[in-house]
């Protein structure tokens, strides 16, 4: 099933909520210019309101939530800024606008702090965490 959330759809069920954190991971990785693929990550979360609807949000690791020319967020996705790694702000933005994580993926492996975070709001990672 499938919500519609301003102008995209948004998966209801658990599997299709993680394809679709790794398809917009996937895109968003490919916008990133190839010079700093290896330095930047975005990541990319589905959170839920208490009244059921759900967001996209897409934080960076770029200070202030700084988007490189190049990669284009879709018109209904919250731009999380911050300071920290992508997913530790988008963490924490949920966290301040009492969402509730649901799925969250990022364009480069997840280091263990940023995995431990998310641990803690018992959401599913989409993609590979960073193996020591």
């Amino acid at each position: 099933m499938m919500l519609v959330q301003g102008g995209f759809m948004i998966p209801t069920d658990a599997q299709a909520t993680s394809q679709f954190v790794r398809d917009r991971v996937d895109s968003l990785a490919r916008q990133i210019p190839a010079h700093c693929r290896g330095r930047i990550t975005m990541g990319v979360a589905v959170a839920e309101s208490s009244d059921g609807s759900r967001v996209v949000l897409i934080g960076t690791s770029e200070p202030r939530g700084y988007v490189r020319p190049g990669v284009v967020l879709e018109p209904d996705e919250i731009l999380v800024a911050g300071y920290h790694h992508a997913e530790q702000d988008v963490v924490d933005f949920a966290a301040a606008n009492d969402l509730q994580l649901l799925d969250i993926g990022a364009t480069r492996p997840i280091c263990p702090a940023c995995a431990a975070a998310i641990a803690a709001t018992a959401a599913h990672i989409s993609t590979p965490l960073k193996t020591p």
